[in-house]
Parts: C-alpha cells; structure tokens; sequence
C-alpha cells in the first residue's frame, strides 16, 4: 500500500474514532463493529494502517467523516474535527513524557494477556477508561466531549 494511502487510512482511523465519541456523547450508543475495530487497534503492534485493520471497510465511519469533514457538510462535523486536532495536539504532548508512555505500553500489554477479555468488554473499557484519566486526561489542555448529560455522565458512555 502506497504512503498517500497509509497516510489516509490513518487519518480515516483517527476521525472514525472521535466520530464514535461524538455518536456516544449524543445518542448514548455507536456502530459496535466500528468501535471494536477501533478498540482493537490500541492492542496492535503494527506500524502499519491496512495491517491494523483487515479491511478498508472497518474504517467505513471515519472514510464517511473524512468526506464529510473536507465537504459541504464540514459543520454537521465540528466535534469530530475538534476532538480529532485535540488527540494530535495530545499526542505530541504525550511523545515528550516518557513516564506516561511507558505506563501506557506496561497497560496495554496487561490488557492483551487477559485473552478472556475482548478487549470491548466492560473490564477492559474500564483499565483504557482509568489509563487515559491517569495518562493523558492529566495533560492539558483537556478534551471536552459535547453531548447529552445523560450519557456524558454514564461511565459505560463516559
């Protein structure tokens, strides 16, 4: 796969993963296929986007908001486009803390040896819930997630 591809699939990744924080926020739920893909290529080791994700079609969410984000319907996608600059500004930051990146990684890999989880369920949601409070929802500036209160309240949407 060429770099212009990788480099798009990546991004298709990133937008398909504030798109499902965005449809969690506001409606409560979210395309459970999308979200386990997503969920699934935390545990990844690969480098590379199409080895991440089997198909393009596990990216379906995020290639729809990537159209939409450069299109006419870019306002319909303010949130998506928000949170998606404000996990690249976090990132940069969490590159520079090595402490955070190495109880990242330690976690993660503690996540991927508990097979008897899939790693959507409620056990594992709840250590990357409690990892990103401890790691990155510590560095600033923070994510503010619009949506119902209903939902943002409720710690299995939260």
């Amino acid at each position: 796969m060429n770099k212009l591809k990788q480099q798009t699939l990546a991004l298709a990744s990133l937008l398909q993963t504030t798109a499902l924080v965005d449809q969690l926020a506001s409606t409560g739920t979210c395309d459970s296929k999308s979200n386990e893909s997503s969920l699934k290529s935390l545990i990844s080791n690969s480098t590379k986007v199409d080895e991440v994700f089997s198909s393009p079609k596990e990216l379906s969410i995020g290639l729809s908001a990537l159209t939409k984000a450069f299109g006419k319907k870019s306002k319909s996608m303010q949130n998506v486009i928000f949170y998606s600059l404000a996990l690249i500004n976090l990132e940069k930051k969490l590159m520079k803390n090595k402490a955070f990146l190495s109880q990242i990684s330690g976690e993660i890999d503690l996540i991927k040896k508990q097979e008897f989880f899939e790693i959507s369920h409620s056990n594992s949601l709840a250590r990357l819930a409690e990892l990103y409070k401890t790691t990155l929802g510590e560095l600033n500036p923070r994510i503010m997630v619009s949506g119902e209160q209903l939902y943002l309240s409720n710690q299995h949407t939260a």
